[in-house]
Protein backbone atom coordinates (compact mmCIF):
# COMPACT_ATOMS: atom_id res chain seq x y z
CA UNK A 1 0.00 0.00 0.00
CA UNK A 2 1.36 3.39 -0.92
CA UNK A 3 0.60 6.96 0.08
CA UNK A 4 -0.60 9.97 -1.89
CA UNK A 5 0.39 13.42 -0.70
CA UNK A 6 -2.14 15.66 1.00
CA UNK A 7 -1.19 18.91 -0.75
CA UNK A 8 -3.17 22.05 0.06
CA UNK A 9 -2.29 23.99 -3.10
CA UNK A 10 -2.70 22.73 -6.68
CA UNK A 11 0.14 25.02 -7.73
CA UNK A 12 2.53 22.62 -5.98
CA UNK A 13 3.66 19.62 -8.02
CA UNK A 14 3.38 16.54 -5.77
CA UNK A 15 6.94 15.36 -6.43
CA UNK A 16 10.15 17.05 -7.53
CA UNK A 17 10.42 17.42 -11.31
CA UNK A 18 10.51 15.16 -13.32
CA UNK A 19 9.49 12.28 -11.06
CA UNK A 20 6.04 10.68 -10.97
CA UNK A 21 6.59 8.39 -7.95
CA UNK A 22 8.91 8.13 -4.97
CA UNK A 23 10.39 5.13 -3.17
CA UNK A 24 12.68 5.12 -0.15
CA UNK A 25 14.33 2.14 1.54
CA UNK A 26 14.23 2.13 5.34
CA UNK A 27 17.03 -0.22 6.33
CA UNK A 28 17.18 -1.84 9.77
CA UNK A 29 20.84 -2.52 10.44
CA UNK A 30 20.80 -5.90 12.21
CA UNK A 31 23.15 -8.53 10.78
CA UNK A 32 24.84 -5.87 8.66
CA UNK A 33 28.58 -6.18 9.21
CA UNK A 34 30.78 -3.14 8.88
CA UNK A 35 32.67 -4.58 5.88
CA UNK A 36 29.49 -5.41 3.99
CA UNK A 37 27.95 -2.05 4.91
CA UNK A 38 30.93 -0.15 3.49
CA UNK A 39 31.00 -1.98 0.18
CA UNK A 40 27.25 -2.22 -0.36
CA UNK A 41 26.57 1.42 0.46
CA UNK A 42 29.20 2.42 -2.12
CA UNK A 43 27.46 0.24 -4.72
CA UNK A 44 24.03 1.69 -3.93
CA UNK A 45 25.02 5.33 -3.79
CA UNK A 46 27.81 5.98 -6.28
CA UNK A 47 28.79 5.26 -9.88
CA UNK A 48 32.12 3.83 -8.72
CA UNK A 49 33.44 0.47 -9.78
CA UNK A 50 32.76 -1.65 -6.69
CA UNK A 51 32.99 -5.27 -5.61
CA UNK A 52 29.43 -5.69 -6.92
CA UNK A 53 30.07 -3.94 -10.23
CA UNK A 54 29.41 -0.39 -11.28
CA UNK A 55 27.36 1.47 -8.69
CA UNK A 56 23.68 2.24 -9.30
CA UNK A 57 23.73 5.90 -8.10
CA UNK A 58 20.65 5.83 -5.89
CA UNK A 59 20.25 7.45 -2.46
CA UNK A 60 19.87 4.66 0.09
CA UNK A 61 20.56 5.63 3.69
CA UNK A 62 20.71 3.39 6.74
CA UNK A 63 20.04 3.10 10.43
CA UNK A 64 22.65 2.40 13.10
CA UNK A 65 22.96 0.51 16.35
CA UNK A 66 24.99 2.33 18.94
CA UNK A 67 25.37 -0.83 21.03
CA UNK A 68 25.95 -4.42 19.98
CA UNK A 69 28.30 -7.19 20.95
CA UNK A 70 27.73 -9.07 17.72
CA UNK A 71 30.49 -8.66 15.11
CA UNK A 72 27.91 -9.01 12.32
CA UNK A 73 25.82 -5.99 13.39
CA UNK A 74 26.95 -2.47 12.59
CA UNK A 75 27.36 -0.54 15.86
CA UNK A 76 29.19 2.47 17.24
CA UNK A 77 30.21 0.87 20.53
CA UNK A 78 31.75 -2.56 20.97
CA UNK A 79 29.41 -4.02 23.62
CA UNK A 80 26.03 -3.57 25.32
CA UNK A 81 27.45 -1.62 28.25
CA UNK A 82 26.46 2.04 28.51
CA UNK A 83 30.14 2.93 29.11
CA UNK A 84 31.41 0.69 26.32
CA UNK A 85 34.49 1.51 24.27
CA UNK A 86 34.04 2.66 20.68
CA UNK A 87 34.49 0.18 17.87
CA UNK A 88 37.67 0.44 15.83
CA UNK A 89 35.65 1.82 12.90
CA UNK A 90 33.69 4.43 14.89
CA UNK A 91 35.57 7.33 13.25
CA UNK A 92 34.38 6.06 9.87
CA UNK A 93 30.82 5.91 11.19
CA UNK A 94 31.27 9.55 12.20
CA UNK A 95 31.68 10.34 8.50
CA UNK A 96 28.44 8.54 7.63
CA UNK A 97 26.64 10.35 10.43
CA UNK A 98 27.84 13.85 9.59
CA UNK A 99 27.09 13.36 5.87
CA UNK A 100 23.57 11.96 6.66
CA UNK A 101 24.10 8.58 5.00
CA UNK A 102 23.23 7.18 8.44
CA UNK A 103 20.01 8.99 9.31
CA UNK A 104 18.18 6.71 11.76
CA UNK A 105 18.67 5.50 15.34
CA UNK A 106 17.56 1.87 15.34
CA UNK A 107 16.52 1.58 18.97
CA UNK A 108 19.99 2.37 20.37
CA UNK A 109 21.21 -1.21 20.24
CA UNK A 110 20.71 -4.88 19.63
CA UNK A 111 19.53 -6.11 23.02
CA UNK A 112 17.86 -9.23 21.56
CA UNK A 113 17.87 -12.10 24.05
CA UNK A 114 19.80 -10.12 26.64
CA UNK A 115 18.08 -6.88 27.67
CA UNK A 116 19.82 -4.44 29.98
CA UNK A 117 18.98 -1.12 28.34
CA UNK A 118 18.84 1.89 30.65
CA UNK A 119 18.45 5.62 30.18
CA UNK A 120 22.25 5.94 30.51
CA UNK A 121 22.63 4.19 27.15
CA UNK A 122 20.58 6.91 25.44
CA UNK A 123 22.48 9.68 27.25
CA UNK A 124 25.80 8.31 25.99
CA UNK A 125 24.47 8.16 22.41
CA UNK A 126 23.38 11.78 22.41
CA UNK A 127 26.72 12.83 23.86
CA UNK A 128 28.35 11.33 20.76
CA UNK A 129 25.96 13.15 18.44
CA UNK A 130 26.37 16.44 20.29
CA UNK A 131 30.16 16.19 19.99
CA UNK A 132 29.71 15.68 16.23
CA UNK A 133 27.31 18.66 16.18
CA UNK A 134 24.59 16.68 14.43
CA UNK A 135 21.02 15.62 15.10
CA UNK A 136 19.45 12.37 13.94
CA UNK A 137 15.79 13.00 13.18
CA UNK A 138 14.48 9.41 12.95
CA UNK A 139 14.00 6.69 15.59
CA UNK A 140 12.79 3.15 14.80
CA UNK A 141 11.98 0.24 17.11
CA UNK A 142 13.91 -3.02 16.98
CA UNK A 143 13.81 -6.66 17.85
CA UNK A 144 12.40 -9.00 20.47
CA UNK A 145 10.90 -8.45 23.91
CA UNK A 146 14.28 -7.81 25.52
CA UNK A 147 14.41 -4.42 23.78
CA UNK A 148 12.81 -2.38 26.54
CA UNK A 149 13.94 0.83 24.82
CA UNK A 150 11.20 0.40 22.20
CA UNK A 151 8.41 2.95 22.25
CA UNK A 152 4.66 2.91 21.63
CA UNK A 153 1.68 0.87 22.80
CA UNK A 154 2.33 -1.88 20.24
CA UNK A 155 3.65 -4.31 22.87
CA UNK A 156 3.73 -4.54 26.66
CA UNK A 157 7.52 -4.79 26.81
CA UNK A 158 7.92 -1.35 25.20
CA UNK A 159 9.01 0.90 28.06
CA UNK A 160 10.96 3.70 26.41
CA UNK A 161 8.01 6.09 26.58
CA UNK A 162 6.88 5.27 30.13
CA UNK A 163 7.92 8.01 32.56
CA UNK A 164 9.94 6.95 35.62
CA UNK A 165 10.82 3.62 34.02
CA UNK A 166 14.53 2.75 33.98
CA UNK A 167 14.27 2.53 30.17
CA UNK A 168 12.53 5.89 29.70
CA UNK A 169 14.22 8.08 27.08
CA UNK A 170 11.57 9.77 24.90
CA UNK A 171 12.22 13.17 26.45
CA UNK A 172 15.82 12.82 25.22
CA UNK A 173 14.58 12.12 21.70
CA UNK A 174 12.55 15.33 21.79
CA UNK A 175 15.40 17.38 23.27
CA UNK A 176 17.89 16.13 20.71
CA UNK A 177 15.98 16.77 17.51
CA UNK A 178 14.19 13.51 16.71
CA UNK A 179 11.11 14.38 14.63
CA UNK A 180 9.94 11.05 13.16
CA UNK A 181 9.34 7.70 14.85
CA UNK A 182 8.39 4.24 13.71
CA UNK A 183 6.74 1.70 16.00
CA UNK A 184 5.87 -1.89 15.21
CA UNK A 185 2.26 -1.40 14.07
CA UNK A 186 3.12 1.34 11.55
CA UNK A 187 3.17 -0.99 8.55
CA UNK A 188 1.19 -1.43 5.36
CA UNK A 189 0.89 -4.59 3.29
CA UNK A 190 -1.25 -6.14 0.62
CA UNK A 191 -3.36 -9.26 0.66
CA UNK A 192 -1.96 -12.71 -0.10
CA UNK A 193 -2.31 -12.34 -3.86
CA UNK A 194 0.99 -12.47 -5.73
CA UNK A 195 -0.37 -10.32 -8.54
CA UNK A 196 0.38 -6.58 -8.63
CA UNK A 197 -2.74 -4.80 -7.42
CA UNK A 198 -3.91 -1.27 -6.72
CA UNK A 199 -5.03 -0.54 -3.18
CA UNK A 200 -8.17 1.55 -3.02
CA UNK A 201 -7.53 2.43 0.60
CA UNK A 202 -4.61 4.82 0.82
CA UNK A 203 -2.90 5.81 4.05
CA UNK A 204 -1.00 8.90 5.04
CA UNK A 205 2.73 8.47 4.99
CA UNK A 206 3.06 10.81 7.99
CA UNK A 207 0.65 11.15 10.89
CA UNK A 208 0.59 12.39 14.46
CA UNK A 209 1.99 9.95 17.02
CA UNK A 210 1.25 10.68 20.69
CA UNK A 211 3.41 8.54 22.95
CA UNK A 212 2.49 7.42 26.44
CA UNK A 213 4.44 10.21 28.14
CA UNK A 214 2.45 12.80 26.15
CA UNK A 215 5.26 13.73 23.77
CA UNK A 216 4.12 14.18 20.17
CA UNK A 217 6.13 13.05 17.14
CA UNK A 218 5.31 12.23 13.55
CA UNK A 219 4.91 8.55 12.84
CA UNK A 220 5.50 7.07 9.39
CA UNK A 221 4.31 3.94 7.61
CA UNK A 222 6.62 1.34 6.09
CA UNK A 223 5.61 -1.25 3.48
CA UNK A 224 6.37 -4.76 4.74
CA UNK A 225 4.10 -7.34 3.04
CA UNK A 226 6.38 -10.40 3.41
CA UNK A 227 4.25 -12.35 5.87
CA UNK A 228 5.81 -13.70 9.06
CA UNK A 229 9.35 -13.44 7.69
CA UNK A 230 10.85 -9.98 8.03
CA UNK A 231 11.82 -8.46 4.65
CA UNK A 232 15.37 -9.07 3.45
CA UNK A 233 17.39 -8.78 0.25
CA UNK A 234 15.95 -12.00 -1.17
CA UNK A 235 12.38 -10.68 -0.75
CA UNK A 236 12.99 -7.12 -1.96
CA UNK A 237 12.11 -7.98 -5.55
CA UNK A 238 8.88 -9.57 -4.30
CA UNK A 239 8.03 -6.37 -2.43
CA UNK A 240 8.61 -4.27 -5.56
CA UNK A 241 6.55 -6.64 -7.71
CA UNK A 242 3.52 -6.04 -5.49
CA UNK A 243 3.36 -2.45 -6.71
CA UNK A 244 1.16 -1.68 -9.69
CA UNK A 245 3.70 0.70 -11.17
CA UNK A 246 1.44 2.21 -13.81
CA UNK A 247 -1.13 3.19 -11.19
CA UNK A 248 1.60 4.16 -8.72
CA UNK A 249 3.02 6.68 -11.19
CA UNK A 250 -0.35 8.04 -12.28
CA UNK A 251 -1.22 8.65 -8.59
CA UNK A 252 2.18 10.20 -7.80
CA UNK A 253 2.52 7.48 -5.17
CA UNK A 254 5.06 7.45 -2.33
CA UNK A 255 6.23 4.31 -0.53
CA UNK A 256 8.81 3.50 2.13
CA UNK A 257 10.09 -0.05 1.83
CA UNK A 258 10.82 -1.81 5.13
CA UNK A 259 14.08 -3.74 4.68
CA UNK A 260 16.96 -5.63 6.31
CA UNK A 261 19.76 -5.36 3.79
CA UNK A 262 22.09 -7.21 6.16
CA UNK A 263 19.99 -10.37 5.84
CA UNK A 264 20.29 -12.36 2.62
CA UNK A 265 17.65 -15.00 3.35
CA UNK A 266 15.70 -16.43 6.24
CA UNK A 267 14.16 -19.89 6.06
CA UNK A 268 12.91 -22.21 8.81
CA UNK A 269 14.31 -19.81 11.38
CA UNK A 270 17.79 -19.93 9.87
CA UNK A 271 19.30 -16.60 8.85
CA UNK A 272 21.88 -16.28 6.13
CA UNK A 273 23.79 -13.05 6.58
CA UNK A 274 24.52 -10.78 3.63
CA UNK A 275 28.17 -10.90 2.71
CA UNK A 276 30.01 -9.76 -0.39
CA UNK A 277 30.66 -13.38 -1.33
CA UNK A 278 27.04 -14.50 -0.82
CA UNK A 279 25.71 -11.67 -2.97
CA UNK A 280 28.18 -12.39 -5.75
CA UNK A 281 27.18 -16.07 -5.86
CA UNK A 282 23.74 -15.03 -7.14
CA UNK A 283 24.51 -11.48 -8.16
CA UNK A 284 21.87 -11.21 -10.89
CA UNK A 285 19.09 -12.34 -8.56
CA UNK A 286 19.97 -10.26 -5.51
CA UNK A 287 20.91 -7.06 -7.32
CA UNK A 288 17.98 -7.10 -9.77
CA UNK A 289 15.76 -4.76 -7.65
CA UNK A 290 18.49 -2.14 -7.48
CA UNK A 291 19.05 -2.21 -11.23
CA UNK A 292 15.29 -1.81 -11.68
CA UNK A 293 15.29 1.23 -9.40
CA UNK A 294 18.28 2.66 -11.23
CA UNK A 295 16.52 2.33 -14.59
CA UNK A 296 13.30 3.93 -13.32
CA UNK A 297 15.26 6.71 -11.67
CA UNK A 298 17.49 7.54 -14.62
CA UNK A 299 14.51 7.57 -16.99
CA UNK A 300 12.89 10.23 -14.78
CA UNK A 301 9.96 8.27 -13.34
CA UNK A 302 11.07 7.15 -9.87
CA UNK A 303 12.63 9.37 -7.22
CA UNK A 304 14.75 7.30 -4.81
CA UNK A 305 15.63 9.54 -1.84
CA UNK A 306 17.06 8.55 1.52
CA UNK A 307 14.65 8.11 4.42
CA UNK A 308 15.39 11.46 6.06
CA UNK A 309 14.98 13.29 2.77
CA UNK A 310 11.61 11.74 1.90
CA UNK A 311 10.17 12.31 5.39
CA UNK A 312 11.29 15.93 5.43
CA UNK A 313 9.97 16.47 1.90
CA UNK A 314 6.51 15.06 2.68
CA UNK A 315 6.40 17.04 5.91
CA UNK A 316 7.31 20.22 4.02
CA UNK A 317 4.97 20.04 1.02
CA UNK A 318 1.99 19.06 3.20
CA UNK A 319 2.58 22.17 5.34
CA UNK A 320 2.78 24.95 2.74
CA UNK A 321 0.74 27.00 0.31
CA UNK A 322 1.84 29.46 -2.37
CA UNK A 323 0.62 33.05 -2.51
CA UNK A 324 0.93 34.61 -5.97
CA UNK A 325 1.13 38.34 -6.57
CA UNK A 326 0.39 38.60 -10.28
CA UNK A 327 1.18 42.31 -10.36
CA UNK A 328 4.86 41.92 -9.57
CA UNK A 329 4.90 38.20 -10.38
CA UNK A 330 6.24 37.28 -6.98
CA UNK A 331 5.52 33.90 -5.43
CA UNK A 332 5.63 33.60 -1.65
CA UNK A 333 5.81 30.36 0.35
CA UNK A 334 3.54 30.27 3.40
CA UNK A 335 4.28 27.61 6.00
CA UNK A 336 1.58 26.49 8.45
CA UNK A 337 2.29 26.45 11.34
CA UNK A 338 4.48 29.53 11.13
CA UNK A 339 7.72 28.00 12.38
CA UNK A 340 11.18 29.53 12.29
CA UNK A 341 13.11 28.16 9.31
CA UNK A 342 16.76 29.09 9.62
CA UNK A 343 17.83 28.02 6.13
CA UNK A 344 14.82 28.05 3.76
CA UNK A 345 16.97 27.26 0.70
CA UNK A 346 17.83 23.96 2.36
CA UNK A 347 14.44 23.32 3.99
CA UNK A 348 12.44 23.68 0.75
CA UNK A 349 14.70 21.42 -1.33
CA UNK A 350 12.80 19.69 -4.10
CA UNK A 351 9.75 21.96 -3.89
CA UNK A 352 8.35 22.25 -7.41
CA UNK A 353 5.79 24.90 -8.32
CA UNK A 354 3.78 25.17 -11.54
CA UNK A 355 4.22 28.48 -13.33
CA UNK A 356 3.44 30.31 -16.55
CA UNK A 357 6.70 29.86 -18.51
CA UNK A 358 6.20 33.22 -20.21
CA UNK A 359 6.44 35.14 -16.95
CA UNK A 360 9.60 36.13 -15.16
CA UNK A 361 8.98 35.48 -11.46
CA UNK A 362 10.66 35.61 -8.07
CA UNK A 363 10.21 33.20 -5.19
CA UNK A 364 10.58 34.07 -1.54
CA UNK A 365 9.97 32.82 1.97
CA UNK A 366 9.38 35.75 4.32
CA UNK A 367 12.24 38.16 3.67
CA UNK A 368 14.51 35.69 1.85
CA UNK A 369 14.51 35.19 -1.93
CA UNK A 370 15.17 31.63 -3.02
CA UNK A 371 17.17 30.33 -5.96
CA UNK A 372 15.40 27.95 -8.32
CA UNK A 373 15.72 26.24 -11.69
CA UNK A 374 13.15 26.19 -14.49
CA UNK A 375 11.66 22.90 -15.67
CA UNK A 376 9.23 21.61 -18.12
CA UNK A 377 7.09 20.50 -19.56
CA UNK A 378 6.32 17.46 -17.39
CA UNK A 379 4.09 14.46 -18.17
CA UNK A 380 1.05 16.75 -18.01
CA UNK A 381 2.57 19.35 -20.31
CA UNK A 382 2.99 21.83 -17.44
CA UNK A 383 6.01 24.02 -16.74
CA UNK A 384 7.46 24.52 -13.30
CA UNK A 385 10.31 25.77 -11.16
CA UNK A 386 12.17 23.70 -8.54
CA UNK A 387 14.37 24.49 -5.58
CA UNK A 388 17.49 22.37 -6.25
CA UNK A 389 18.26 19.38 -4.07
CA UNK A 390 21.71 19.10 -2.54
CA UNK A 391 23.38 15.74 -2.84
CA UNK A 392 24.70 14.05 0.28
CA UNK A 393 28.45 14.18 0.64
CA UNK A 394 30.60 11.61 -1.17
CA UNK A 395 32.28 9.64 1.62
CA UNK A 396 33.70 7.06 -0.82
CA UNK A 397 36.23 9.24 -2.64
Amino acid sequence: MYSVLNIKDSTIRPLPFPYCGALSISNDCEFMSYDFFEKFMEFLNTSNETRFGKGVELEVTSSLFFYSEDPYSLSYFSSLNSNSKKNEYSSRIDEYLTSKWIDTIHSYGNFDGKGGFTREHAISCFKVLKKLNIKIEIFTNHGDNFNYQNIGKDATYHRGDIKDDVAYHVDLLKENGVQYVWTDSMITQKNNSRKPIFWNKKVNLLFQCILRDGNIFKGFNRFRSTGVVAPNISSLNYQLNQINWKKFYSDNGIIIIYQHLGVLTKSMGEIQISTIENILKRKKLFLLPFYFMKKENQEGRLWVPGLRRILRYVDMVESITIVRNEKNREYEIIHTPDIYIENPQDYFQGLTIYINPNNKITLRYKDKFLAFVKNGPDENGLYSISIPMKQLGDVWK
